[in-house]
């Protein structure tokens, strides 16, 4: 009894043993896998936080570049400012040539018509003072004539060259 309890007991154990010994190979197999996914698992890590580095470092390169651009923006923004501040005044300055520049104009033409009318009037004196001259010339004549004896005066005018001197 006691050796059949005792091959009993060494059958169970073997049987034991063997599935130990499966669950031992299992789990070594198991563990081979697990060390495979957990390397590819490093491997991936590893990539993700050399992207992530990459990726900070792109963020940072972006953050600049909007901070520059955001500068700029805000000067180009004040250059605006200024360029359209000065635009506005140099209109209410175009506004103000043109209207002293339409002064002007009508002054220049009331001088024109003044010069246009003076000319006219230059003209009228100019005849009257041919017409004056005329006259003294024949007074001149006349007061010679009667300086002289009548028998001396031989000097007569036709009636057109009279007129003409009028």
């Amino acid at each position: 009894v006691r050796q059949y309890s005792i091959a009993k007991t060494t059958s169970k154990v073997e049987k034991d043993k063997g599935k130990v010994t499966r669950r031992i190979n299992e789990m070594t197999a198991s563990l081979d896998q697990a060390l495979v996914i957990n390397a590819a698992m490093e491997r991936k890590a590893k990539s993700f936080d050399k992207t992530i580095s990459e990726m900070k470092g792109k963020v940072d390169r972006l953050s600049f570049d909007l901070d520059v651009s955001q500068k700029n923006t805000r000067n180009a923004s004040s250059e605006l400012f200024k360029v359209k501040s000065a635009y506005e005044e140099s209109i209410l300055q175009l506004e103000e040539v043109r209207r002293e520049n339409k002064t002007l104009s009508n002054e220049i033409k009331d001088i024109m018509d003044q010069i246009t009318e003076g000319g006219r009037s230059i003209h009228e004196i100019d005849k009257i003072r041919k017409r004056l001259e005329a006259e003294n010339w024949s007074c001149s004549l006349l007061l010679k004539k009667q300086k002289q004896p009548w028998s001396k005066r031989r000097i007569r005018f036709s009636d057109a060259k009279w007129n003409s001197l009028k």
